[in-house]
Formats: C-alpha cells, sequence, structure tokens
C-alpha cells in the first residue's frame, strides 16, 4: 500500500512558477505518507491546470505572458547565439537546441510532455520534418495548440501532429499506443515532478524506443544541500529539488543513461535578467520581477544550475 513510505515536501501557497506569481515565501517541510502526498499532488496539480486554462483563455495574444514571449507561444527560459536576441527568440532558440543536441531529423517520432501551447514541438516538426505528439495538463493550453496547428499546417500541409490532455504521470492510452517515440522532450517542466521522479520516468522509458530512444530535458539541479535551496523550491512549485547525481541515479532506475548535456547557467541569468526588464519596460501585470530576479541569483550564486540533459533508452 506504500503507507510506510515517506517523503519529503516543501509546501507553498504559490502554485503557478511558469508565471512567475507567487504570494508569499512562507514554506515548510514536513514529512507525510505515500497517500496523502498523492492527494497532495492531486490538489496541486489541479491548481495548476486551473491557473494555466485561466490565463489560455484569451487567444488574442495581448496577454501579459504572451507580450513577454513576444507572442510566440512559447513559455520557457531562452538560449542565446548572440546575446541580442529578444525573450522569445531565445525561447525559440532553446527549441532549436534541444532538436539539434539530441538530432531530430525526419525520421524521428518525438513526444512532447508538457507541451503548452503547441508551438515549440510544432516548430521541431517543421524545421526537422519529424512526426510529433504534444501533451499537456491544461485543456485550453491543447485547445490553443490545436489552433496553433491549424495555421502551421496552411504553410506546411504535410506536417504530421497532434494533441492531447494529459499528466506526463499518467501519459493517456491514446499516446502510448503510438509508441515507440525516438525522443521525449520536456522543457522547463520535470522538475515540478522531482519528488516524483520515478513516476514520470517510467512513464518515459514505457514510451521510448528501447536501446535508442532519448529523453530530452531543461531543468533545474541544485549543487548545495536541499536546505539551501527550499526558498528556491517553494518559489518555483518544486516538492523538493534533485542533484546531478540524483538525477542520474534515478534515469539508471529507470531503464535510461545519462549519455550528454549541458550547463545552461549564464542563458538563464541573462534570459531572466530580460523578463525582468521586459516587465519593466511593457508594464506587465502578472509576470513577477522578484521571481524572475530569485532564479537569476541561485544560478548566479551557484546554488541552482539550469541543465540540458540527454538520457538514452537502455
Amino acid at each position: 500500500s506504500g503507507g510506510s513510505q515517506t517523503v519529503a515536501l516543501g509546501l507553498s501557497s504559490g502554485i503557478n512558477a511558469e508565471y512567475g506569481e507567487f504570494q508569499t515565501n512562507h514554506h515548510y517541510f514536513i514529512q507525510i505518507n505515500l497517500s496523502t502526498r498523492m492527494t497532495d499532488d492531486d490538489e496541486k496539480l489541479a491548481g495548476l491546470r486551473e491557473k494555466w486554462n485561466e490565463r489560455a483563455k484569451d487567444r488574442s495574444f495581448t496577454g501579459p505572458m504572451d507580450l513577454l514571449f513576444d507572442k510566440t507561444g512559447y513559455i520557457t527560459i531562452g538560449y542565446y547565439l548572440t546575446g541580442d536576441e529578444t525573450v522569445g527568440q531565445s525561447a525559440q532558440n532553446m527549441t532549436t537546441r534541444l532538436a539539434e543536441i539530441s538530432n531530430i531529423s525526419a525520421e524521428s517520432r518525438v513526444l512532447d510532455l508538457g507541451c503548452g501551447k503547441g508551438a515549440p514541438v510544432l516548430d521541431i516538426a517543421v524545421k526537422t520534418g519529424a512526426s510529433v505528439v504534444g501533451v499537456d495538463l491544461a485543456e485550453n493550453h491543447i485547445e490553443f495548440a490545436k489552433v496553433f496547428l491549424a495555421k502551421y499546417r496552411v504553410r506546411n500541409p504535410e506536417i504530421q501532429a497532434e494533441f492531447h490532455v494529459g499528466s506526463y504521470y499518467d501519459i493517456p492510452a491514446a499516446v502510448k499506443s503510438l509508441a515507440p517515440f525516438t525522443h521525449v522532450i520536456m522543457q522547463t517542466s520535470i522538475f515540478y515532478a522531482h519528488h516524483r521522479i520515478d513516476d514520470v520516468l517510467s512513464q518515459v522509458s514505457s514510451v521510448l524506443a528501447p536501446g535508442s530512444g532519448l529523453l530530452v530535458t531543461t531543468d533545474f539541479l541544485r549543487n548545495v544541500p536541499l536546505s539551501e535551496v527550499i526558498d528556491f523550491a517553494t518559489l518555483n512549485s518544486m516538492s523538493t529539488v534533485l542533484n546531478k547525481d540524483e538525477m542520474e541515479v534515478a534515469l539508471k532506475r529507470n531503464g535510461l543513461e545519462y549519455v550528454d548535456g549541458e550547463v545552461l547557467d549564464s542563458h538563464c541569468i541573462k534570459c531572466n535578467i530580460a523578463k525582468r526588464n521586459k516587465v519593466d519596460e511593457l508594464s506587465l501585470q502578472g509576470p513577477s520581477k522578484e521571481f524572475f530576479k530569485s532564479r537569476e541569483e541561485y544560478v548566479r550564486n551557484g546554488k541552482i544550475s539550469f541543465q540540458l540533459v540527454v538520457a538514452r533508452k537502455q
């Protein structure tokens, strides 16, 4: 039943890290049993879904996050090639980098877990010719993705893409029926599940092609004891934060082997500075300058690292 299992969770009243929203930095650590943890996760997931659905109701591309990301449909941390990119351009660069480092091609079958509004994985499909599938928790994100897909098909009628509502804790049966995938990508989404990392990685492993399938993530990993990053975890809706060694062990436990990666700290710092400046420039209501400043400082002082991780299915 798992009743004797315990896990440490940091709990917070702020639950939507992607939008930089938080009402308090209050936190506490407790030991709870597994069944209680699942109940808390259900409530947290419901809260995240409600927030994201509310933010994605307006498809006019005039909301604060749309303006922050230059109306690209992206919500992620950017990658800089010249240093002069806008927030939206840097976000697009990050998706391009994920595709490059994992050699996504026209023969690839790509699953994006936590696909948001679908633009990143659709750009992968257009640039590489890969067939793609997106899964997201928020129904309005998936509706948005379908609208994007219709627009993409005007210029790219051969694009192969579909989208499904679902959780990476329990990949929908309709998506599993499309397995095996050559790639599973997770941009700035896996860190929400560090406290249930085996639940996620076992799902990922089950849909990847044996011996060759790749998991590609961008993730926050800690460089210091957990006690030194509790505030960071709280503000980012993370119940705990793994370090790189713990992540590699978790990958191995689930039939995945760490094969490549890239430290993206300088990109994370630059992107969060750019986001903070743009909030000021456009007087955006919603995205929090304090949130972006916190991310920047934790990475700058070396307590947290933002990394690209590539693991192969054994």
